[in-house]
């Protein structure tokens, strides 16, 4: 009499639904971590930016994860009429290219353009304020030095 022995071995036909799992899984942790830094006050990005809009107008404009210089002319176009320098453009058109050819959602976008949106210019006009306010707070020290040079003469 011989004693068979059966090798049992398990083969997992749903590898496809474990790898969708785990993307799933990924994109619900980076939500999760977004929520976190707003709930923190760490973004401060306005959703009537303007990066946000540029952001959404590149991210329509791609083919796959590919800009073509037309698109990229209009939206550089587009950036100098909602005010935003052709640099910061560029960088948003480079970094929604980016999470696209890494296939990462662009939900969690409002971090990194609130960097861009922290480094406004300021207008020449409250440079102005800042100017005139200096000049004359350097004429009154003026005055009040020659005023005093008077009275102790």
């Amino acid at each position: 009499m011989s004693i068979a022995t059966t090798n049992l071995r398990l083969v997992d036909d749903h590898e496809e639904d474990h790898r969708e799992v785990i993307r799933r899984r990924a994109a619900a942790l980076k939500e999760i971590a977004l929520e976190n830094r707003l709930a923190a006050g760490t973004v401060e990005l306005d959703p009537e930016s303007p990066y946000l809009s540029l952001a959404s107008r590149v991210q329509s404009r791609l083919q796959g994860c590919i800009l073509s210089p037309e698109s990229r002319a209009s939206i550089i176009d587009d950036a100098h009429r909602l005010g935003i320098r052709e640099f910061d453009a560029n960088l948003v058109m480079a970094v929604i290219q980016d999470r696209a050819r890494r296939d990462e959602p662009v939900d969690d976008i409002a971090g990194v353009l609130g960097v861009l949106s922290h480094g406004e210019r300021r207008t020449s006009s409250s440079n102005s304020v800042w100017i005139l306010g200096g000049a004359s707070l350097g004429l009154a020290i003026g005055l009040a030095t020659l005023a005093i040079r008077w009275l102790t003469q």
